[in-house]
């Protein structure tokens, strides 16, 4: 039974969220706290799940990405108990509503001229069908988190990888995890930052149905 400690990281981001909510010149970026709890949480279930005795390194969210794209994650990584309930109780918190969008609201406000994307997937590659014909909540490509998290991406493939999915923000999880991999650069903050937001919190929300 994997171990996981994220109840008392969760305390901690509850207060941290509320505290942003309560000023709004607080910066939300990949480097705050309230962030960083949340990736403090993700990281607890991969050394549960890869049994590591320190923590994560760029190669195992290498090692997580590539086990996405290639869905031999075990289901019960996105659907132990444990971790709906602790995504139940982010969507009640202010912060959620600021790191979180629904998907036909974001394409509602969306450029008419944006091109399509460029990312493109091998003939192989069988890409996740999460949230399809649902209106999942998707990491919004707009908000300030988002927006200090393009600014202060040093990586150049990274970046544009990043401002792609500004401009086409319903690109495919598994196809996020296939360019993602494609760059393999594992080591900024920020990445990290969107990998635990975007291709785990979104994973257990749209797996579990908690997209009503």
């Amino acid at each position: 039974m994997l171990r996981i400690r994220f109840a008392a990281a969760f305390v901690l981001m509850l207060f941290s969220g509320l505290t942003i909510a309560q000023n709004d010149m607080a910066p939300l970026c990949p480097s705050s706290d309230p962030i960083q709890e949340l990736v403090q949480g993700f990281e607890d279930n991969l050394k549960g799940q890869y049994q590591l005795m320190a923590e994560p390194t760029d190669a195992d969210y290498r090692r997580y990405v590539e086990d996405l794209r290639n869905m031999s994650l075990p289901r019960s990584f996105f659907t132990a108990p444990q971790r709906v309930k602790s995504c139940q109780l982010l969507q009640q918190q202010s912060i959620f509503f600021m790191l979180w969008e629904r998907q036909s609201k974001i394409k509602e406000n969306a450029n008419p001229h944006t091109n399509p994307a460029i990312i493109e997937s091998p003939s192989s590659f069988d890409t996740p069908q999460i949230g399809q014909q649902r209106d999942d909540w998707v990491v919004n490509p707009r908000s300030i988190f988002f927006q200090c998290l393009v600014s202060e991406t040093k990586h150049s493939d990274l970046k544009a990888l990043l401002r792609e999915y500004q401009s086409v923000p319903d690109i495919s999880p598994g196809l996020m995890a296939y360019a993602l991999l494609d760059i393999n650069q594992f080591d900024e903050q920020g990445i990290r930052a969107f990998i635990a937001l975007h291709l785990y919190y979104s994973f257990v929300m749209g797996i579990n149905g908690l997209n009503q």
